[in-house]
């Protein structure tokens, strides 16, 4: 997709990603603006056994963000909320259409704004590159910090711990909610938004000190 296009996200009832999907091609082509689309959701890789059975060591594609379908196009936020609003208001499966807090309700607004920052979406193009998907990754844990060392992440650090606000992690590229060394599986944190949104990626640790 050609330079300018923006990332739109819509919060959707629990299991209708698909559908959202299906009706909101069906929305495009109905409407035919000219613009370029795609309409998708955030996927990883994620290992799959069965009891003490690993069957193949298999990696499937799951959802990172339940419950959210993303849209980028080639349609500014002004004409893409006069042509889609509407659709998204009267949608059975949408609750919302996303935006930045503490900006104004009014889509006519100037200071309302639906469209990720460049800055957020280039972040979620590096880490998702292959058809939305993120691959898995390995990595070690040292103290409170989390080196990815091999896959799509390879390079970043991570903070482990619990709890803290998002500007106590400024230092590091994402917070580090829960590893599930099991099943090669950990909770992070990204900023969409300028809220943390916890996504599910797959990584296997092999060494802790």
């Amino acid at each position: 997709m050609q330079e300018p296009y923006w990332w739109y996200v819509l919060r959707v009832k629990k299991d209708k990603e698909r559908q959202v999907i299906s009706d909101f091609i069906a929305a495009f082509k109905s409407i035919k603006p000219d613009c370029e689309y795609d309409v998708f959701i955030m996927e990883s890789e994620k290992y799959y056994h069965n009891g003490k059975t690993i069957l193949g060591k298999q990696y499937l594609k799951r959802p990172v963000f339940p419950d959210y379908v993303f849209i980028a196009t080639t349609l500014p936020q002004e004409q893409f909320v006069i042509l889609f609003g509407e659709f998204i208001k009267n949608s059975a499966n949408i609750i919302k259409l996303l935006r930045y807090p503490n900006t104004s309700n009014s889509v006519n607004s100037q200071k309302c704004r639906y469209a990720l920052s460049d800055e957020e979406r280039m972040a979620m193009e590096i880490r998702f590159p292959n058809h939305h998907c993120l691959g898995r990754s390995v990595g070690k844990i040292v103290g409170d910090r989390l080196y990815i060392t091999l896959g799509p992440l390879v390079g970043k650090v991570g903070l482990v711990q619990k709890a803290c606000d998002v500007n106590s992690a400024r230092d590091y590229d994402f917070i580090v909610r829960k590893i599930d060394r099991h099943h090669r599986t950990a909770i992070i944190e990204m900023v969409l938004f300028n809220r943390p949104m916890p996504m599910t990626v797959a990584l296997e640790i092999i060494e802790k000190r």
